[in-house]
């Protein structure tokens, strides 16, 4: 397709927060592309799932792979000359594998997937080639936190210099954070005359450039805004653009005349306070969710409710579970909680920021931990999401914080919020909501959004005087860290695209030493795009007596439940693929280890080595890999050695309701 007469390209890369997000977006994706006419008889599309369980996806695998005859129309189907004829997505098998997958003309990935092309890695020119060429889409932009924040300029400012159109979105960008993008792409911005490209080559999709013209035109119509930027940015929604020579532009388009009133209130973090704020507004039942900042704190509210709820239907959502119990329970969540549920009775979900940004689900009421009120507002987003019948007393969306130690002076967030988040943010977010356990307020969503998180991002005093002792002190922390973790990430990334010592070559680029961190070389590497993410995935197994098995909960066909070989044989194909999606990420907060990850990574090998049969690393797709393997009582004993002192033992624990636990 052709973004402007200037530019011609021919494909589509949406990148997501996540795995489940970026699963959704595959299947629109896909629906979207086989609905692209085209002037040729039949027009083929290369599409793509790119992240580490892509292969795990049905609707992906399930692709043609070639131009094999049963996949393709007879050729009485064919439409008559002069008739566009509808897409056909291929998953191609020379696109296949870590590296090329990316190159296909359509692509639904991870977040990681595009950034690594700011990382200084090795075969970064093919993460390149593969967004040459192509429109590319960043949704849930607000995500990203000042580590990765790096790597997202760098790609934004390689992307201009590439003539690469970039739309990046999200509902809850701070003003501050959204002009550094701009920035960042408007400085390798060029004149469009030197680009060299013609507009009369030879376009794939003629009727969707068209479509993109109508809608650039459309937007011109609101002309770009001429009053203070400011007012600008407090408008909702609102388009901030840059064009190839660096012009700034910024429409207001029409609201939706869609909102949402919310009461946001607050009560005291103390276990008797939930069941009772729970119990006093769910009497004709509902569908509540419990969302807290880590896994510990929603491990400890569900079996907290499970007990005082005997007669609700409690569900615990976080990242620690098995990669299949996870897809399993995303799948379950979306039906029961989605768009068309139809479920009645009291039904709660705990959860973690999952629920934040990756289902669609609908809630009636909603509890959550303190976080940066961007955040807030995202979660805030699945409360009375989609229009339907609720019950008496949830009539209207009802907000409630937890999380917080109400003292008479200046409120404490819990120690695991303020180690995600910091007390800066938190402390302005509250001061800024302005709510107490015997106080609440009201708010418009979405045109309140913009106002809410400037006053948070801004530079304005939010808080009471009493505060400012403890405002100051947390400021310059959070200042402190965002600096700490900038610098942290610049020795990783490629050097800025319009850098004059850069020569116009990509040579060299093959030569960094720095490993791939979705490699399994790059495992336990600081050389990652997410700041923070020393956790690498390892394949979960039960030994029964002498004997290996897959977890037997799960839904395992025929073929992926023969026995797996213990001597002289690698397990087959249907075996290993059943293997990677019984995958869990360990690292520091998923087992406890936050002093030595290294020691953590030698018990793991230690531990493969010994109960994993050598013969296994034969298997190309097994190769370095390693195991957690539990006995008969959900347990698995690890030794971490140290480098003073005895070792120390870890106990891992896992259950398909609640997931891993660590002592």
């Amino acid at each position: 397709m052709r973004h402007s007469s200037s530019n011609l390209l021919n494909g589509v890369s949406f990148a997501l927060p996540t795995q489940a997000t970026t699963n959704a977006m595959f299947t629109r994706l896909h629906s979207w592309v086989e609905q692209l006419p085209s002037d040729e008889p039949l027009a083929l599309a290369s599409l793509s799932l790119v992240h580490g369980k892509s292969d795990l996806n049905p609707e992906f695998t399930a692709l043609p792979q070639s131009l094999v005859s049963e996949t393709l129309p007879d050729e009485h189907e064919y439409p008559e000359e002069g008739h566009a004829a509808e897409t056909i997505a291929i998953a191609h098998r020379w696109l296949e594998g870590r590296k090329r997958a990316a190159l296909a003309s359509f692509v639904a990935s991870t977040f990681d997937q595009l950034l690594m092309m700011g990382l200084s890695s090795k075969h970064v020119v093919l993460r390149h080639l593969s967004f040459a060429g192509k429109v590319v889409i960043l949704d849930e932009v607000h995500a990203i936190d000042a580590f990765t924040n790096e790597f997202l300029e760098t790609t934004l400012a390689w992307l201009a210099a590439e003539r690469v159109p970039v739309i990046l979105l999200s509902a809850t960008l701070p003003a501050a954070r959204r002009e550094a993008l701009l920035s960042a792409y408007s400085s390798a911005s060029t004149d469009e005359s030197e680009s060299g490209v013609s507009g009369d080559e030879d376009d794939l999709f003629p009727q969707l450039d068209a479509d993109v013209d109508t809608a650039l035109s459309a937007a011109a119509i609101a002309q770009p805004s001429i009053d203070a930027v400011d007012a600008a940015d407090l408008s909702y929604p609102l388009i901030s653009a840059v064009t190839a020579t660096g012009e700034r532009q910024t429409y207001r388009p029409e609201p939706s005349g869609r909102e949402t009133e919310l009461t946001i209130s607050a009560i005291a973090d103390d276990d008797d306070s939930l069941i009772e704020a729970i119990r006093n507004r769910t009497a004709q039942g509902g569908a509540v969710a419990v969302i807290r900042n880590t896994v510990a704190r929603a491990q400890h509210a569900h079996k907290l409710l499970s007990e005082a709820f005997p007669e609700a239907e409690i569900t615990l959502a976080h990242s620690r579970f098995l990669a299949f119990d996870r897809a399993a329970l995303d799948a379950a969540l979306v039906r029961d909680f989605g768009q068309h549920s139809t479920g009645s009775g009291l039904r709660i979900v705990v959860g973690t920021q999952v629920i934040e940004q990756s289902l669609d689900v609908d809630f009636d009421l909603m509890f959550t931990d303190l976080a940066p009120v961007d955040l807030v507002l995202q979660r805030a987003g699945r409360l009375h999401r989609h229009e339907r019948a609720r019950p008496h007393g949830l009539e209207s969306a009802q907000l409630i914080i937890t999380g917080v130690d109400w003292q008479p002076h200046v409120p404490a967030p819990v120690r695991g919020s303020t180690v995600i988040y910091g007390a800066h943010l938190l402390l302005r977010t509250l001061a800024t909501l302005d709510v107490r356990p015997d106080t609440q307020r009201t708010v418009r969503l979405p045109s309140d959004i913009p106002i809410l998180v400037q006053k948070v991002y801004g530079d304005e005093t939010v808080s009471p005087f009493s505060w400012s002792t403890t405002m100051i002190g947390a400021a310059a922390a959070w200042a402190q860290k965002s600096i700490n973790r900038a610098n942290t990430a610049r020795p990783f990334r490629l050097a800025p695209a319009q850098d004059v010592a850069i020569p116009p070559s990509l040579r060299n680029w093959l030569e960094v030493a720095t490993a791939d961190p979705d490699s399994p070389e790059g495992r336990g590497s600081r050389s990652s795009v997410r700041d923070g993410d020393d956790s690498f995935e390892v394949i979960v197994l039960v030994r029964h007596g002498e004997q290996l098995l897959l977890p037997p909960w799960g839904e395992w066909s025929e073929a992926e439940l023969r026995t797996l070989p213990m001597a002289n044989a690698a397990p087959d194909e249907a075996q290993i693929h059943a293997m990677r999606s019984s995958t869990i990420a360990l690292g520091s907060a998923a087992t406890g280890v936050y002093d030595d990850l290294d020691a953590l990574i030698s018990a793991l090998e230690a531990h493969t080595a010994r109960e994993i049969p050598q013969e296994w690393d034969q298997a190309t797709a097994l190769r370095g890999e390693l195991y957690l393997v539990f006995d008969e009582h959900d347990e698995c004993q690890l030794r971490l050695p140290s480098r003073q002192g005895a070792p120390r033992d870890l106990t891992l624990t896992y259950h398909r309701t609640t997931g891993l636990e660590h002592s």
